[in-house]
């Protein structure tokens, strides 16, 4: 599958829903996620865990998708103790949601991680060389 493909697979396919709400993971919930180093996106965090860095990771694509912008902001300034905080009341807000979309966005994480290493040429050139004789 070609790096667009598997982009477009895990970027615009259907969007994930949480709150009645539609909830994207795009470029830019991405790059954010991975300037905050949420566990399960990027590696593995000493002071997160896995379950609690996919949330974090949610609620950043949460608040992208419903226009809060200015709340993705304050996150980014401020302190991961207080962080993890805020993601926990966001955990315990949407607990009957979220292992649902923690799959769903397993997968996309995937074809990024795959599109990453799809390279842009051609491939493996063909080989010129007879078969070899025994």
């Amino acid at each position: 599958m070609k790096r667009q493909c598997m982009l477009t697979g895990a970027y615009a396919d259907q969007p994930m829903t949480l709150a009645g709400k539609p909830i994207y993971y795009s470029s830019i919930a991405n790059e954010i996620i991975r300037e905050l180093k949420c566990a399960g996106f990027c590696e593995d965090q000493p002071d997160q865990t896995h379950y609690q860095g996919m949330c974090e990771g949610l609620m950043v694509m949460y608040l992208l998708s419903t226009d809060q912008k200015g709340e993705v902001g304050t996150l980014r300034r401020m302190d991961r103790a207080e962080r993890h905080v805020i993601v926990n009341d966001f955990i315990l807000e949407h607990d009957a949601e979220i292992d649902n979309l923690i799959e769903e966005c397993l997968e996309r994480i995937q074809a990024t991680l795959a599109a990453s290493t799809e390279g842009t040429g051609p491939g493996k050139p063909e080989q010129d060389q007879a078969p070899l004789q025994s």
